[in-house]
């Protein structure tokens, strides 16, 4: 999924187990929608019709999992270099939002740590 929606996520998308398109407007979510309808068409993947919830305002968010992307500046453009991603047990789903984060800058440090040894990195 990340090299189809690969310029989209965080952005116009969010993509974990699930898709959710975003929009600022209706017709920003529409645009938004068609584009990754597109992309899916063309790399043959298909869609859950009963998972599907078209042009919802609001959405409980899925809470089981955290993740984090690795990016670097270069030619003054931010670049992905990875992206990584953790669900999180029972317990830690029961954690407040500021100790998932805490959690998710942990573990994703530790996790990207080859790239990031010996630079400066900002979180």
């Amino acid at each position: 999924m990340d090299l189809v929606l690969k310029d989209l996520h965080w952005n116009s998308v969010l993509a974990y187990l699930d898709i959710c398109v975003l929009g600022k407007s209706f017709q920003d979510h529409f645009n938004n929608l068609r584009e990754v309808f597109t992309r899916l068409r063309a790399f043959r993947l298909k869609l859950k019709p009963r998972k599907c919830e078209l042009f919802r305002k609001e959405t409980k968010l899925l809470d089981c999992a955290i993740g984090a992307e690795l990016i670097q500046i270069q030619e003054e453009e931010e670049k992905v270099i990875a992206y990584g991603s953790f669900t999180l047990t029972p317990l830690q789903r029961r954690d407040c939002t500021t100790r998932k984060e805490l959690l998710a800058i942990v573990r994703f440090t530790n996790h990207f740590r080859h790239y990031l040894l010996g630079s400066e990195f900002t979180v």
